[in-house]
């Protein structure tokens, strides 16, 4: 059998990879194909692109290589076509995924959505689309089920896929046994890194005076080159830059994060943080327009409160994220507080085990078919 599996960014990569390796667990001699990282190659996954390649965020950004997903798209279809795929499992990235399972459909290859658009936050109009596009959609975040069957489409909720790793079970380290470090993470897109690089050398820069005896560590992800954060470790031997480890995390007292998925690995990981980003003006006017929720970070929309503090566009400033680091080191009450809603948090996304549950739900999906 053969599954074409996309994903689009970091975090669908690592998704996607642990998938894989649980369904060939059950099934060693299922064929993937289609778009991933170096994680799902690392599965056995017949990659026809880079993900580095296909990893943008933003309107305009998305925009600007228009021709090239237009090709993309094109050789998807025709491998699917060519390779008698079985079934289609797009992850997230819901721009092209969406376009892709729609064609799938069209040609009668089953459609297992694997964590769900976020149109709740900003495509409500689009979830006919989706409807008519899948055959079963799989959500990772406890609200989403209620939400997405409202609609009449067929939604399981297994678990979020983060909590089948131990380390994110264990009960938080305890503040007196944490190293002095300040973690800083900058997004895992080449553009994202960008566009924060001019704010994070501010912002690191106050920091290193005032906090002297204190690391600074900025995560890189696989998706960007080394050299690119040239300019942040110039600024002093305090600042670092390291792999995104889990372990790290735990120990450390507070950190700078960028919006999407690594606020909920914080989160797990007991690691008090603030989130902020900037995009390009264009984007940030249309994605305001679209997104009618009260809060950006993923912490605050599961709580439906204000635990985490959110600076975008403008409020993401060198004065806001300076202060921030401030409070929580200097008090850390604050920080105490942010860990007891944390585990409210891990409570409401279920038990771990989500990632083999889906697997047998792939596979047993699959044989029904044969």
């Amino acid at each position: 059998m053969k599954i074409f599996i996309v994903a689009g960014d970091q975090s669908g990569d690592n998704y996607g990879a642990k998938l894989m390796q649980e369904i060939h667990k059950i099934n060693p001699e299922i064929e993937f194909l289609g778009i991933g990282g170096v994680n799902m190659i690392a599965q056995g996954l017949k990659s026809i692109a880079k993900l580095k390649e296909i990893s943008v965020t933003g309107f305009i950004e998305v925009a600007k290589k228009y021709s090239f997903f237009k090709k993309l798209l094109k050789e998807c279809q025709e491998t699917i076509i060519n390779e008698k795929v079985d079934l289609f499992l797009p992850i997230d990235y819901p721009g092209f995924n969406l376009r892709l399972a729609s064609y799938c459909k069209s040609i009668k290859i089953p459609v297992i959505y694997y964590i769900a658009p976020q149109l709740w936050a900003w495509g409500a109009y689009r979830v006919k689309k989706l409807k008519n596009a899948i055959d079963k959609l799989i959500v990772i975040l406890p609200f989403e089920k209620k939400y997405f069957s409202d609609f009449g489409i067929e939604t399981e909720f297994f678990g979020h896929p983060l909590l089948d790793n131990n380390l994110l079970t264990q009960p938080f380290i305890d503040f007196k046994d944490r190293d002095k470090t300040v973690i800083i993470m900058p997004g895992s897109r080449k553009q994202e890194v960008h566009r924060h690089m001019p704010l994070l050398f501010e912002v690191i820069k106050l920091l290193v005076v005032k906090y002297p005896n204190y690391q600074f560590h900025i995560t890189k992800s696989k998706l960007v080159e080394s050299n690119e954060f040239a300019s942040l470790l110039s600024i002093s031997p305090n600042v670092k830059l390291v792999e995104f480890e889990y372990s790290q995390l735990r120990k450390s007292i507070f950190a700078l994060i960028k919006t999407g998925t690594s606020n909920i690995e914080a989160a797990l990981c007991g690691l008090p943080f603030a989130m902020y980003y900037k995009t390009s003006p264009i984007s940030y006017y249309i994605s305001k327009w679209l997104i009618k929720l009260p809060y950006i970070s993923l912490i605050n929309i599961i709580l439906n409160k204000k635990v985490v503090s959110e600076f975008i566009q403008d409020e993401a400033n060198v004065q806001n994220l300076t202060l921030e680091v401030e409070k929580h080191i200097e008090d850390v009450n604050k920080s105490i507080e942010m860990l007891e809603e944390f585990n409210v948090l891990r409570e409401q996304l279920g038990n771990n085990g989500a990632t083999p549950k889906f697997a047998n739900y792939v596979i047993d999906y699959l044989n029904l078919r044969i």
